[in-house]
């Protein structure tokens, strides 16, 4: 483990000047924007693109739609099958309808279909539809041969993403409104609200698209951002603050019940609680199940269908979890720790798992993972990477083997015939011990500052939680100091955690919980010195406030 502390200050500071430092050591703005942004109905789409490229598309945009509503043909909403497809495709799909539009949803099939545009996909569309125009949500940017192929069969497409795209645009997509500062459910609501205030005469819905774009709307586009790792700045900043507020007070039926499923139903709720509560419900029917369940749940204005179908994501997201926790047993005796780029392949492994399974070996091996499940014919593997090696732009100089990929900085998905599979994965190995150091590979834990134990006051928790939302681009500070013990104990159920009040020179004490560490306490006692990592947290219960050190490493 290493320590990487990004400033160290040994004069006492007030609460304000050392959250300054912090922000300004992340390059943040640190004006009225950053404490308090600006709700997102403030903010013009336009603002995302070139302005004469925006206005052509959004004339072509508007254009087709009022050809479509004459023709009386059906709109398909194409959205992916994730978390943040799911939740843009819902903002979309519903803001047409509520329009007057004749839409409907499709979300492909992972095991069938695969990600985003395909040809299977696209002739059932129109076998089933036969649309006048294809929307898509979350994916479509790097889709060229699959929109000449809609093209061919006289189906126009609009393009909405947000993923990272090649050199250039596919020629055959009517429009396109792709950014990488949203989510694919960001880039959704900001298109759909363009659409409402273009087309407001159409609807005798206004004051409820109104109440949505401000409430519920807001809502679905947060899970999606969060849900996807997109960085909590601008506008998506914007986004999730605004939008944590509106989840948190929803009284749309779906999400009602998914949060009384999931037990947090009335409190409020933090991207914590997306991140590892909601999103992974979501996702779970992609993954296992038919994903257009989620979208359905998101939707539905009926109470038991909604109960049912909260009930059954959280019946799938714990059959997933067992699944994943098997799998990632079995994958962690297959990795090479020689190599500097996990590779693992397996033919059991359930592809909806695959893409959790190499983020957990990125989190216990601290290097890039690729993992893939291997198929008749075709194979299919998801990608996670590590802060600072773009995955997607390293497996694409590999094009020649593979089918398709895509996916941004982070993650990336991909698909290659089975007998491939060899072949990349010695390709992949050899490239990665060229490009990676050993000092990227080496576990790493970010610092903010290194603080006297006397700073840690309930003043400074209150000007952290001023920071707040975090995530992705703005974690919660973490800080280092040193601290003498006055008490340890082990805690939890089967004493597998730690806590210790500890205290400095001139200070009161502050109680430290640090997960996992139980063991430790054996070689702790009263009057000894040590070194701690930590988060801030106020704990209130019962009216009161007390300072809490969530810890990340016992030193």
């Amino acid at each position: 483990m290493k320590l990487d502390i990004k400033r160290t200050i040994t004069e006492k500071l007030t609460p304000k000047e050392i959250i300054s430092y912090i922000l300004a050591d992340r390059g943040l703005d640190t004006d009225v924007d950053f404490f308090s942004p600006p709700h997102p109905k403030t903010i013009e789409f336009a603002s995302f693109f070139k302005r004469r490229e925006f206005k052509k598309n959004l004339a072509t945009s508007l254009k087709i739609l009022e050809e479509v509503k004459k023709q009386n043909k059906k709109i398909v909403v194409y959205c992916d099958y994730d978390a943040d497809g799911i939740t843009g495709g819902a903002i979309l799909w519903e803001t047409l309808h509520l329009l007057g539009f004749d839409a409907t949803a499709h979300v492909p099939d992972r095991r069938t279909e695969g990600y985003g545009f395909s040809k299977v996909g696209l002739d059932l569309v129109r076998e089933k539809y036969d649309p006048g125009l294809i929307i898509s949500v979350d994916h479509g940017i790097m889709g060229h041969t699959q929109i000449d192929y809609a093209k061919s069969l006289g189906i126009p497409v609009i393009i909405t993403d947000h993923h990272s795209k090649a050199d250039e645009d596919p020629k055959s997509a009517l429009a396109i409104f792709h950014t990488d500062k949203l989510s694919g459910s960001g880039v959704a609501y900001f298109f759909a609200r363009e659409l409402f205030e273009n087309l407001k005469p159409l609807t005798t819905n206004y004051q409820l698209l109104s109440t949505n774009f401000d409430g519920d709307y807001l809502a679905f586009a947060t899970i999606g951002i969060i849900a996807d790792l997109v960085p909590l700045m601008g506008p998506a900043r914007a986004v999730v603050f605004h939008g944590l507020k509106a989840l948190s007070k929803t009284k749309r039926i779906g999400l009602t019940h998914l949060l009384l499923d999931a037990g947090i139903a009335g409190q409020e709720i933090s991207p914590y609680e997306v991140g590892f509560v909601i999103a992974p419900r979501i996702n779970a029917f992609g993954r296992l199940e038919q994903a257009v369940d989620a979208l359905r749940l998101l939707c539905t204005s009926q109470e038991l269908r909604a109960a049912a179908l909260a009930k059954k994501s959280g019946e799938v997201n714990r059959t997933r979890q067992q699944m994943v926790e098997g799998a990632v047993e079995e994958a962690i005796e297959l990795v090479n720790t020689k190599q500097k780029i996990i590779v693992v392949t397996s033919h059991s492994w359930n592809e909806g798992i695959i893409g959790l399974i190499a983020s957990k070996l990125v989190e216990k091996f601290a290097r890039p993972a690729i993992v893939i499940t291997i198929s008749d014919g075709q194979s299919k593997a998801s990608a996670r990477s590590i802060s600072g090696f773009n995955i997607t732009t390293f497996l694409r100089e590999f094009s020649d083997q593979l089918l398709s990929v895509g996916g941004h900085a982070a993650a990336a998905g991909f698909s290659m015939p089975s007998e491939n599979v060899k072949t990349l994965q010695s390709l992949i190995e050899d490239r990665g011990a060229q490009l990676l150091t050993d000092e990227q590979l080496v576990k790493t834990t970010i610092v903010d500052l290194a603080i006297p134990f006397e700073s840690n006051t309930l003043a400074l928790a209150h000007e952290i939680e001023k920071c707040a939302p975090f995530g992705i681009g703005n974690p919660a500070p973490t800080f280092f100091t040193q601290g003498q013990i006055l008490d340890v104990q082990r805690i939890g159920k089967t004493k597998d955690h730690l806590k210790l009040y500890l205290t400095g020179e001139k200070s009161l004490p502050v109680e430290f919980v640090f997960f996992g560490e139980g063991a430790r306490e054996e070689n702790l006692k009263k009057g000894d010195m040590v070194e701690v990592v930590y988060k801030l947290e106020i704990d209130r219960w019962g009216g009161r406030e007390k300072l809490k050190g969530m810890g990340k490493v016992l030193v």
